[in-house]
């Protein structure tokens, strides 16, 4: 089962973030993950044929003044990618608690709904941590602090597309 991880990344945080995503998704037995950076000067770039076999997609942004990045935006609408029945989640990095990420990753939803794909978070569903729209990861705040609930972000995800796509 693939599952693609397509971010912007220009710092390294939300690199950092999937990254660490991507270790939550191995440990699902049968899937496997490729990290796609949407910066054109990155060093894994977008791989339209792997997206294309994934049954789903998790969309990683910065957060800019509550929003989501130009280039994921831009990648959503112009990347000439048929996402409609992929399982999509979503998740954001951000300076601060409070800095919009909730907002962003809101909207984030609303552009991958719009693709007709199936979001999934597993909300409170899956006890604590709860992920409740996807996770967070935060610049004011460690990241081996971060680093459970972000793994198990991923793992979630995964687990949730094998039940709903393995054939």
């Amino acid at each position: 089962m693939k599952i693609s991880i397509i971010i912007y990344s220009k710092t390294g945080r939300t690199q950092q973030a999937a990254e660490i995503i991507g270790r939550g998704i191995q440990k699902v037995d049968g899937c496997e993950y490729q990290i796609m950076n949407i910066d054109e000067q990155a060093d894994n770039p977008i791989d339209k044929e792997y997206i294309k076999k994934s049954d789903a997609i998790i969309f990683g942004t910065p957060t800019y003044y509550a929003n989501i990045c130009w280039q994921i935006k831009k990648f959503i609408d112009e990347g000439g990618i048929d996402m409609a029945g992929k399982l999509g989640a979503v998740f954001a990095t951000a300076n601060v608690m409070g800095g919009g990420s909730e907002t962003a990753m809101l909207t984030l939803i609303n552009q991958i709904l719009v693709k007709g794909m199936l979001v999934y978070s597993a909300g409170s569903s899956q006890g604590q941590p709860y992920t409740h729209i996807g996770v967070t990861s935060l610049k004011e705040i460690p990241l081996e602090q971060q680093e459970p609930k972000i793994e198990i972000f991923g793992t979630r995800i995964a687990q949730k597309a094998k039940e709903l796509f393995d054939r």
